[in-house]
């Protein structure tokens, strides 16, 4: 009974502090009140379903209530919600940046800008190069004069290009303006994230540079295609050996 109890309680506390977290403030009183309301009529029922006595249930109830009350009360309001739409625009692997804290302001920049105002970087992925400047905006996205939904069909690679302003909580803060060549898609993705990355970092090291070291996204991917080998069917296949 008592292993039972902790691992109740230590699950609840888990969960409240998520809940903490990931709600907004104004949300967070009602959902304590709504546990503390909802627990005192609910749980004793588990007592006859698992055969814990009514004294050890209620005390479980009891703590469960404080750890939310305690979750609710240690964790502060973040400054500021983004309600922007969904990084990678709902892919598989998008992404949630709607309820995650971020930063109310641009870090300042200390890097010399072009006459534009804009920090220019080029990213490299394979047989890929792209050229991509970045300046203050609102979170527009533009690639070879196209929207990046519109060039990039593939969920994936949408969230490829907006991880680096995923890691380091700067989505909606800026627009950026690349172009990019050769390879396919996928080399195109991971190109336009390199130098978004690189974009970043120049843009701020002490504040960015972190973030971005941390996840590899400053590190180019020197992964290539082997090449064919003369008198071979591919790079690594060879033809069967016949002793005579």
């Amino acid at each position: 009974q008592i292993v039972v109890t902790t691992t109740m309680l230590a699950s609840l506390a888990r969960s409240a502090q998520r809940l903490a977290v990931r709600r907004p403030p104004a949300a967070w009183s009602s959902r304590a009140h709504a546990f503390s309301t909802t627990s005192s009529t609910e749980l004793p029922g588990i007592a006859a379903a698992t055969g814990l006595s009514p004294s050890a249930d209620a005390a479980a109830t009891d703590a469960a209530s404080d750890a939310v009350a305690a979750a609710a009360e240690v964790v502060t309001p973040p400054q500021e919600v983004y309600k922007g739409p969904l990084i990678g625009m709902g892919g598989a692997n998008a992404l949630d940046m709607r309820e995650q804290p971020r930063p109310v302001a641009i870090p300042e920049c200390s890097a010399e800008l072009d006459e534009k105002g804009r920090i220019y970087a080029t990213g490299r992925r394979k047989t890929a190069t792209a050229r991509v400047w970045i300046y203050p905006g609102t979170g527009k996205f533009t690639v070879n004069r196209m929207s990046m939904i519109d060039y990039f069909v593939r969920d994936f690679h949408r969230d490829e290009v907006t991880l680096p302003f995923a890691v380091t909580k700067m989505a909606g803060f800026f627009d950026v303006w690349c172009t990019v060549k050769g390879g396919g898609h996928s080399g195109q993705a991971g190109a336009v994230r390199h130098g978004v990355s690189r974009c970043l970092n120049e843009w701020n090291p002490a504040t960015l540079r972190l973030a971005l070291k941390r996840e590899g996204f400053l590190t180019r991917d020197r992964r290539k295609v082997e090449r064919k080998k003369a008198g071979q069917p591919k790079a690594r296949k060879k033809k069967q050996w016949v002793k005579r």
